[in-house]
């Protein structure tokens, strides 16, 4: 009896190894294709500057929450807040994805990293911004991961009056 419900117990745990590994590498297969997603943005805007591709990562009704603004939601709204970013004299920006997370489903995950930014303020001064950042991605109907909601933080000290 023993020995029947231990064979028993076996063959049901090799029979969910196939799915078991297969969900596994489906999972990072989905962690891989997110941060590739993640690191294509930072290239279409740091690297290309290339604003209309740059926001069409975002969903139709995406959103951006930075600091000092009012959240930015909608293909327009995102535009109005990266515009003036992009075109920053002496732009030097990138970001790298230290975590990204999938979940089960596999339509949602996020990607947390960090940032720097590098451009020349009107004087001609360098000013130079670094931090971190998390993005909420959802899969598309066509497959393609898409921007939910952005969000960065600076740590940079604030300057002392």
């Amino acid at each position: 009896m023993v020995l029947r419900r231990t064979f028993a117990i076996a063959t049901l745990v090799a029979s969910m190894t196939p799915a078991i590994s297969g969900s596994v590498a489906a999972q990072s297969s989905a962690v891989d294709s997110v941060r590739a997603t993640d690191l294509a943005l930072s290239k279409t805007g740091c690297v290309d500057k290339n604003l209309d591709a740059f926001v069409a990562f975002w969903e139709p009704t995406g959103s951006v929450l930075a600091a000092n603004t009012p959240l930015a939601t909608g293909t327009e709204a995102v535009r109005a807040l990266f515009a003036p970013f992009l075109s920053l004299p002496g732009l030097d920006c990138g970001w790298e994805p230290m975590h990204v997370e999938v979940a089960q489903s596999g339509e949602l995950a996020y990607s947390r990293g960090s940032y720097r930014n590098r451009y020349l303020d009107p004087q001609g001064n360098a000013i130079e911004d670094r931090g971190t950042y998390l993005t909420i991605w959802r899969k598309d109907k066509e497959g393609k991961w898409r921007v939910v909601i952005d969000t960065f933080a600076s740590e940079v000290p604030l300057p002392r009056n």
